[in-house]
């Protein structure tokens, strides 16, 4: 239960469960990947935000 309104808006922190995933159109437009490319990544490293930011720098040589 959220003890905070900010809480209750922003349960995740950063992070999904399994049944809500990172959109794959936003993800493929943050980090310039193709769609393909961003739903490799998402089943690779899983749907942790922070894991599949870093891997998509390292797959872009950044």
């Amino acid at each position: 239960m959220a003890t905070s309104p900010r809480e209750a808006v922003h349960p995740l922190s950063g992070r999904t469960y399994a049944g809500v995933s990172y959109d794959v159109t936003y993800f493929a437009r943050k980090h310039k990947l193709t769609k393909q490319q961003a739903r490799d990544l998402i089943r690779k490293v899983g749907h942790d935000r922070d894991k599949l930011n870093l891997a998509a720098a390292q797959l872009k040589g950044c």
